[in-house]
């Protein structure tokens, strides 16, 4: 039987026999309940084959795939961390337990956060029994605390052999690039480890960006080790020029980290180390290994592409001696990017959906009810306090809102085939692709049917034109940073969305506006994250055409209380080319902005800095 099939027939059998219903993880619950629907995955692949073959009394880990098909990100520490319990029955004693368990009945944490539609590792290792045979153990994903993974089932089939004797010798560290130390045979006969797991074989960040990593190791010689530790292979000391991979959380220059644990023969090894992006753009490669006893058993390289400079504030960790001299304090203050949901007014009563870039789910409220194929139509109809769906094979009336949201990848691209945007002075076409998930909802103050475009942060803006395409791009940077901050100030303005996708807050067109107009998406990438706070606080970011000559305060055109960082300032380039005002005047003159990137040099930051009065641009989010 194929194994997707064989979980999914289990999981159905699971579903149907006794339902779902809100619960948290707890082993008195004879049910396994999906207490929040955004936590849902699909088995992806293990690292073996089953039938796992493993010699009576030794360890062998087993990696499992997972892809994160919910709208929720796996995050690996705090509270809500995945991991795995045993099943069949429920959180029963396995006899695979290992010391890299959280317990007899639950599997270690997942490794690293996974985003929706990123694919996460699970290492299972599994101690066999003396007793040979054949073995199924059976497991279930769950966010600790919160609520079981839906589609979480998986199982391991497992046949305990004969451990083998021999008089052979063991092979030695498997190692990527051959072992440091000088005398390899004094090495291979009292410190041998062999690298099961390692996070990540490569990433794509920006400078000075912190990376996380899991690296796991087995100790197959035959003699204990006494302590060990992890140390970096790189130059570490040429920060001045961007080379630098070093952490604060490193113990020094070379140490990234040591431990004075007892590791027994075949015991196992389980660290998480950072370490940092070096702070220009360009290709780089981190090295770093195991070390026991001084000897050095074992190198791997991680491949490190630095897609654009570290931000201009910020200072890569530097070391004396032994110790860290100077770190980077920016700390993002949000532990993930956040989504927003944009209100797009519709005509008429009928939607046509449709994605050539992924399958769609298709929920009923908070029903899920089926699958859209990419390339499949579907209509979405509103009608005497009815919706209704209809595509491919699936088809529903309901007094519920429809949405659909994409199974693998939250970044995908949909069409609403019915809805023209057009914006001649942006670009050619229609403007109605967008990326994330959409829902189909009525009004509830008006009459009016909205799309309601749900998609992460960085998306949305990437897809909205408040500038033009030959802008100097500091400005543009500028503006989009403000753009952003307005944006995650709206966030349940409206009755079931964030802010409008028209000029009544901000002009957002969606995904052709990365086409048409692509230095908007370069400045969204180069900003990441950033927003404007002042006293420590995200504040409004209001902007408008170009003045007179002054921007004009807040109190003196809304009223209200006085905010200090949006008091008058002059408006140079307005001033001297004789401009007359074109919008409400408070902020940032976009005109004046512009040019003074263009005439002045100034960068993003120093912009946003003159026009909002003692603001900073912090990082809220990776």
């Amino acid at each position: 039987m194929n194994k997707n099939f064989a979980i999914f027939l289990s999981l159905f059998l699971t579903t149907s026999l006794f339902g779902m219903s809100a619960s948290r993880v707890d082993a008195a619950d004879p049910v396994l309940t999906i207490r929040d629907s955004g936590f849902s995955t699909k088995y992806v692949s293990q690292s073996e084959h089953d039938p796992i073959t493993i010699e009576a009394g030794t360890t062998k880990v087993v990696t499992v795939q997972f892809k994160n098909t919910g709208t929720k990100s796996w995050i690996n520490e705090g509270k809500n961390f995945i991991s795995a319990y045993t099943m069949g029955p429920r959180e029963r004693e396995s006899v695979f337990f290992e010391s890299g368990w959280i317990s007899k009945q639950q599997i270690g944490r997942m490794t690293g956060t996974v985003k929706p539609g990123a694919v996460g590792e699970l290492g299972v290792p599994l101690h066999a029994p003396m007793k040979t045979g054949t073995y199924r153990e059976e497991f279930h994903l769950a966010a600790e605390n919160w609520s079981w993974v839906d589609n979480g089932y998986f199982y391991l089939d497992i046949n305990v052999v004969p451990k083998v004797v021999s008089e052979a010798k063991e092979t030695t560290a498997t190692n990527d690039t051959p072992s440091q130390a000088t005398d390899a045979t004094t090495i291979a006969s009292t410190y041998e480890a062999k690298r099961i797991g390692l996070s990540k074989k490569s990433v794509e960040v920006v400078g000075g960006t912190q990376v996380s990593v899991v690296a796991i190791y087995q100790n197959i010689g035959k003699t204990n080790w006494n302590g060990y530790s992890l140390t970096s292979g790189s130059p570490t000391s040429l920060a001045s020029v961007g080379a630098s991979f070093a952490d604060h959380s490193w113990l020094n220059g070379n140490v990234i980290l040591a431990a004075n644990d007892t590791v027994e023969q075949s015991g196992l090894v389980r660290e998480t180390f950072t370490f940092r992006a070096p702070s220009t753009q360009g290709d780089y490669t981190f090295t770093a290994g195991l070390q026991v006893d001084e000897q050095r058993l074992d190198n791997f390289d991680i491949n490190v592409h630095v897609t654009q400079n570290a931000p201009l504030n910020y200072v890569a960790p530097s070391f004396g001696d032994s110790a860290i001299e100077a770190v980077d304090t920016e700390v993002p203050r949000l532990a993930e990017e956040p989504r927003i949901r944009v209100g797009i007014a519709t005509e008429g009563d009928t939607l046509q959906f449709v994605s050539y870039e992924d399958d769609y789910r298709i929920f009923n409220g908070d029903l899920d009810v089926g699958i859209l194929p990419q390339k499949k139509i579907a209509i979405l109809t509103y009608a005497g306090g009815v919706y209704s769906f209809s595509g491919d094979d699936v088809d529903f009336r309901t007094n519920n809102r429809i949405r659909l949201e994409p199974v693998n990848d939250q970044h995908a691209i949909f069409t609403i085939m019915n809805i023209s945007r057009p914006m001649r002075w942006v670009g050619p076409g229609d403007f109605n692709k967008y990326r994330g998930a959409l829902e189909y909802r009525k009004g509830e103050n008006d009459d009016t049917l909205y799309a309601v475009n749900d998609l992460f942060f960085e998306d949305y803006v990437k897809g909205m034109s408040e500038t033009g395409r030959g802008d100097q791009f500091e400005f543009v940077k500028a503006n989009v940073t403000a753009a952003r901050t307005y944006a995650y100030l709206s966030k349940g303005k409206y009755p079931f969305f964030d802010v409008l996708g028209s000029t009544y807050d901000q002009l957002y067109l969606g995904y052709n506006v990365e086409v048409y107009n692509p230095q908007v998406a370069e400045a969204a990438i180069a900003t990441r994250g950033r927003m404007v706070m002042y006293d420590g606080q995200v504040v409004t970011t209001p902007y408008f055409g170009n003045s007179s000559g002054y921007t004009k305060s807040w109190k003196s055109v809304w009223g209200g209380s006085e905010k200090p960082w949006l008091v008058p300032v002059k408006a140079t380039y307005d001033l001297r080319d004789g401009k007359l005002q074109y919008g409400h005047g408070v902020g940032m003159s976009q005109r004046d902005a512009n040019i003074r990137a263009k005439e002045e040099g100034l960068d993003y930051k120093a912009l946003l800095q003159y026009y909002y009065t003692g603001v900073e641009v912090a990082l809220m989010y990776l």
